[in-house]
């Protein structure tokens, strides 16, 4: 991102999807995010993680790592 995070606007709209944001790890939103959209998102990521990230490693090692906390 190249904006100030001031410009960020998640209520843009009448019926906005988001109320706020934050700056999380890359993998943050798999636990968060409500079950039924957990797939979509997981989709999303991986398809994106290619074209950010250079060091396509860490970040299966940062799912990995994210997976193991998930299931302990």
């Amino acid at each position: 991102m190249l904006s100030p995070d001031a410009q960020v606007c998640v209520d843009g709209t009448d019926s906005p999807e988001f109320d706020g944001w934050q700056w999380v790890s890359y993998w943050y939103p798999l636990g968060q995010v409500i079950s039924f959209k957990k797939e979509v998102y997981r989709r999303a990521l991986r398809e994106l993680a290619p074209r950010l990230f250079h060091n396509m490693e860490q970040v299966r090692r940062a799912e990995h790592n994210r997976r193991s906390k998930e299931q302990s």
